[in-house]
């Protein structure tokens, strides 16, 4: 028995710090969101979206405006498993990957068709300008960050619309722009629009693909009854 007392009383307090210890870096894991290897963290958003394990065909990092602390940085990972595409987003956390908290709006959905569109990620941010008397006024101005994806080599041109819509059919004050293929192509596209000033209204997007010729191809919108004035 005092032998007992006399180990526990050595070994004691350095047992205890040790499980305070572990406790502490499985507290901290947890509430930096479980941080894995990047390849770890694609397949457990994987396995929360109901996807199959795919393999990486392209990826990329994009940096939105700043505003309020905050600077939205993301890496895109476009993945397949030979049948359908999906893309995934996550941010480095030191040397390891977690899963990005993008905007409300998005879910990951596998897709088989051979162009495809998505709304990755928004960043609101405020812009001053001066009215009459020389008063500051402060507007509202957002990007937009958008992919598009296809495996049809005719797509040369991937142009976008995107922004906040005061009513269906009313583009004037949709950002526009055009999309540019990722550094690891593949088929991917990418770009970055801005809408200064945003209205009020709802969310929309639409990205429309061309051939060499101006043929329209393709396009994928996020709700086509919102652009019934298109031809």
């Amino acid at each position: 028995m005092n032998y007992r007392l006399r180990v526990l009383k050595a070994w004691g307090p350095a047992v205890l710090s040790a499980l305070l210890l572990v406790f502490s870096l499985f507290l901290l894991w947890a509430v930096t969101d479980f941080p894995l290897p990047r390849e770890a963290t694609l397949r457990r958003l994987e396995d929360q979206a109901l996807l199959p394990h795919g393999t990486t065909l392209a990826s990329g990092t994009v940096e939105l405006e700043p505003f309020a602390e905050k600077t939205p940085r993301f890496t895109w990972t476009l993945r397949g498993d030979g049948e359908q595409t999906w893309v995934l987003l996550t941010e480095a956390f030191s040397p390891l990957s977690r899963p990005y908290p993008s905007y409300g709006y998005r879910s990951v959905q596998a897709k088989s068709t051979p162009f495809w569109g998505e709304l990755l990620e928004l960043q609101s941010f405020s812009v001053f300008s001066s009215i009459s008397d020389g008063s500051p006024e402060t507007d509202w101005a957002t990007q937009f960050c958008l992919l598009a994806y296809t495996d049809d080599p005719a797509v040369t041109r991937v142009e976008a619309l995107a922004g906040w819509q005061e009513e269906p059919g009313k583009l004037d004050d949709l950002a526009a722009g055009t999309l540019t293929p990722s550094e690891d192509g593949g088929g991917v596209w990418t770009g970055i629009l801005t809408q200064d000033p945003s209205p009020s209204g709802s969310l929309v997007w639409r990205v429309p693909a061309y051939d060499a010729a101006g043929n329209l191809l393709y396009e994928d919108c996020s709700n086509p009854e919102r652009f019934v004035s298109l031809p």
